[in-house]
């Protein structure tokens, strides 16, 4: 693979993240459409503590490899 190549790989991965991050925001608002349609509460501080946590754990995953390999 040449350079371009890569750079179009790169962009083709940017459309995925975007694409994943709009529909992630949309199926957000449904559930608290949904919340607020049948008297929950919005926040749920324990989920969200959840999903943070997750995340960061996968990072921290695969972190260490990507900067290694970065370098």
């Amino acid at each position: 693979m040449d350079l371009n190549d890569l750079r179009k790989k790169i962009n083709q991965c940017d459309d995925t993240i975007s694409h994943a991050f709009v529909e992630r925001m949309q199926t957000a608002m449904e559930i608290a459409r949904y919340k607020k349609e049948n008297g929950l509460p919005v926040l749920d501080p324990a989920r969200e503590r959840t999903v943070i946590n997750d995340h960061n754990t996968r990072r921290e995953e695969y972190e260490e490899p990507i900067v290694q390999g970065s370098r």
